[in-house]
């Protein structure tokens, strides 16, 4: 009997709604699973069920091939057309051709009964009204009415009319767009690409089982379909032998990464226009050495020449004589003097060991590091000027600086700033004034002392006539004692030969301080 079989019927419990799932999901471009079963008389094509082309076979059937239509309303497609009990109309019990009364088959079951249009001629009362037509799908009832003895047509209702692919029951039979495939191809055959056939699904035509274009990727496939493979994808990389990466611009491959290519990274590089690739200082904007070699890979520039300075006073810092070479043994010392070239440069004085750039500034009024500044940054005290250099300075003539040099001193009080024996604390007398101010006051205390009083020797040892130098030996005088400068005669100590002192009478000039 037909439906008897149970993996029949297990087949046919795959809903329609999830063929329809299956198509959208294929026509979507995603990748879609085969269906483990379809209806008898589909098959499986790229993740929907299909129409077998060729005659199928319909194993509970007594036929030992598909049926031109549906048979029976046993829930099996017996057409083999991918529909189950499709256009099976039949008369309900009461029916008559006036009276008509039909019920439709859907998916092994038979609906309700419902009126159906009455044959024509039919006779019926004068005035006489009945209801007509069907509330089914897009459908409504009518009404008729009996003139002249025969029913009028359906009037107010909507009528069946050809099913169509837009998700409404157009034939109002009570299955939506039944018959309503195109199964047209569709989509392209192009790279990854591949068509489909046009099936209607929830009311829409899709295309079922096409491989759709995707988004390029660097993989070997025209993913989009566009007839091309990996293009915009695909870099150009340049043999890199010597490592410095820049590779040679006539060795070439286009790969998706660099590591595809025999070697990667190690053998090459994305960048070019390398001049020299067994040479690793060589290559684009490289620092050109002295080497011989092109390494900058730009022939104009030439040798990197060093410039080297001759140092005289071997400070390590040369002055304004100059040598441009690859190395300082180019350079030549002839009619320089003692010296040696050295790689640093900019002595403000190249005769002054102690003046160079960088040097420690020390308090000497010089410029010891060549900044064109003397001894900044060092602490400053009051300093007083010093004509004469005896080390002190006139206090009313001040300024200030690190220390005592040149002609300023960081004592004050300098009494006779033209004479350099006069100033605070000198010990030794004079007998003539002092320059520039004149008088007798040496040592700067306001007043002048005399060496000599009116006390003589008398006598004089073997040792007396020799005393330290600047002093005077010992002598008095016989009479008044004369004012500083002036001579008067007395009695000292003379030299009378070697090792001998005797005692005589001379005039002396009387020495002051």
């Amino acid at each position: 009997m037909l439906g008897s079989n149970p993996a029949r019927r297990s087949r046919m419990n795959l809903s329609l709604s999830a063929l329809a799932m299956q198509a959208l999901l294929s026509f979507g471009g995603c990748a879609v699973e085969e269906l483990e079963e379809c209806p008898l008389g589909t098959e499986a094509i790229g993740g929907g069920c299909f129409p077998i082309d060729d005659a199928g076979m319909n194993p509970d059937s007594s036929m030992d091939a598909c049926a031109e239509d549906e048979i029976s309303c046993d829930g099996l497609d017996d057409d083999c057309d991918g529909e189950i009990d499709e256009g099976l109309i039949e008369d309900c019990d009461g029916s008559s051709e006036c009276s008509p009364l039909q019920r439709t088959c859907e998916s092994g079951e038979w609906l309700e009964c419902i009126p159906g249009d009455p044959a024509a001629g039919c006779e019926c009362d004068e005035g006489e009204e009945r209801s007509c037509g069907t509330d089914v799908g897009l459908c409504s009832t009518g009404r008729q009415e009996c003139q002249d003895g025969t029913w009028t047509e359906c009037i107010g209702g909507v009528l069946p009319a050809e099913e169509r692919c837009d998700g409404e029951d157009n034939d109002c039979d009570g299955e939506l767009d039944e018959s309503t495939d195109s199964r047209e191809a569709c989509g392209i055959e192009v790279g990854a690409c591949a068509p489909g056939t046009l099936r209607c699904v929830e009311g829409a035509q899709v295309c079922v089982g096409a491989a759709l274009a995707t988004e390029e990727s660097c993989d070997g496939i025209d993913n989009d379909c566009d007839g091309e493979t990996d293009e915009g994808l695909r870099s150009l990389f340049y043999a890199d032998v010597d490592g410095d990466g820049h590779g040679d611009s006539s060795r070439t491959m286009e790969a998706c990464s660099i590591a595809e290519l025999p070697g990667g990274a190690e053998m090459w590089s994305e960048f070019g226009g390398d001049c020299d690739d067994a040479c690793p200082t060589c290559y684009p904007e490289a620092r050109e050495l002295c080497d011989g070699r092109d390494n900058d890979c730009n022939p104009s520039s030439g040798e990197p020449y060093l410039t080297f300075y001759f140092d005289a006073d071997g400070d390590g810092v040369g002055g304004a004589h100059e040598c441009e070479a690859c190395d300082v043994s180019e350079c030549s010392l002839d009619g320089l003097g003692d010296g040696e070239f050295v790689m640093a440069g900019g002595d403000c004085d190249d005769t002054d060991p102690e003046r160079y750039p960088g040097n420690a500034e020390t308090c000497d009024g010089q410029d010891n590091n060549c900044n064109g500044e003397a001894d900044e940054g060092l602490t400053r005290r009051t300093v007083y000027f010093d004509e004469d250099g005896d080390g002190f300075g006139v206090t009313s003539r001040q300024g200030r600086a690190c220390g005592a040099f040149g002609d300023w001193a960081t004592r004050a009080g300098d009494c006779a700033p033209e004479d350099a024996n006069a100033f605070p604390g000198q010990v030794r007398s004079f007998t003539v004034p002092r320059r520039g101010v004149g008088g007798f006051d040496y040592d700067c205390n306001g007043s002048e002392t005399r060496h000599y009083n009116s006390r003589s020797p008398s006598s004089c040892g073997d040792t007396s006539c020799f005393f330290d130098a600047g002093d005077f030996p010992p002598f008095g005088y016989s009479g008044t004692v004369p004012s500083c400068g002036e001579r008067a005669f007395g009695y000292g100590c003379f030299s009378a030969g070697l090792l001998a002192c005797e005692r005589a009478r001379r005039s002396v000039a009387q020495p002051c301080r």
